[in-house]
């Protein structure tokens, strides 16, 4: 199933503190009222914690 998402619709979603400066991407799904969020991890250096029953994309 592919995930088709809304062009119109997009965030830029940061953490600016404590000497931080991370940033993701969220993007509107279009056949739903649901936002998915991508963080790349690697490029900030962090581990990712997620369990193996979420959703992830490499």
């Amino acid at each position: 199933m592919d995930i088709l998402y809304d062009d119109k619709y997009h965030l830029h979603l940061g953490y600016y503190q404590d000497n931080c400066d991370y940033e993701s991407i969220a993007f509107k799904r279009q056949s739903e009222d649901i936002w998915d969020i991508f963080f790349d991890f690697k490029a900030y250096g962090i581990k990712n914690n997620t369990p193996e029953n979420e959703l992830t994309l490499n």
